[in-house]
């Protein structure tokens, strides 16, 4: 992680490894499943251990206010998708209401992306609802941005997953 200290002093630096186990639903489904495609445990207890490093660093949710962002960045084929996976589900037991993935240029990229997102982390847990403002055939559009507020009404995350696209990035600047 690079962090700039200015802008991270005000975090504590460890609140998620606090509250983790008071809320770990999300990411133990996803544990499961990774051990039920057989991962390597070596690798499970790897992408578990980044994450917390990551989430760490975002902030707390429930804290009064707090100013973050964030990028993953790796190379092909090194567990990107994965790790942002795991983060989705770390981040709705954590509290997060709202999660934006952007998904490269292409739209068959961003349609995998939010396959991925729709087996790994919407559906783990069927009993709990995750409102999609995409889809696998549909992009973030305008029309859903005019009236956001019937969104935010149930205490459920909201996924997003977007092409890096100038229009598209505009139209869910407004909504948010």
């Amino acid at each position: 992680c690079i962090v700039d200290p200015k802008e991270y002093e005000h975090q504590s630096a460890d609140w998620f490894e606090k509250v983790k186990s008071e809320h770990c639903e999300w990411f133990l489904s996803y544990l499961k499943k990774l051990h039920d495609k057989q991962w390597s445990p070596n690798v499970i207890r790897e992408l578990d251990k980044s994450s917390d490093a990551i989430m760490n660093h975002l902030g707390n949710p429930k804290s009064k206010s707090f100013n973050v962002r964030g990028l993953v960045m790796g190379d092909i084929q090194s567990g990107k998708t994965a790790n942002f996976i795991a983060l989705c589900n770390k981040a709705a037991d954590a509290g997060y209401r709202v999660i934006i993935i952007t998904a490269g240029i292409i739209e068959k990229l961003r349609r995998q992306t939010q396959g991925r997102l729709e087996k790994e982390f919407i559906s783990l847990l069927p009993m709990k609802q995750v409102v999609k403002l995409t889809g696998a055939t549909y992009d973030f559009r305008k029309e859903q941005g005019e009236n956001p507020v019937h969104v935010f009404r149930n205490d459920v995350p909201v996924l997003c997953v977007v092409k890096k696209n100038v229009t598209v990035l505009q139209h869910l600047y407004k909504w948010l």
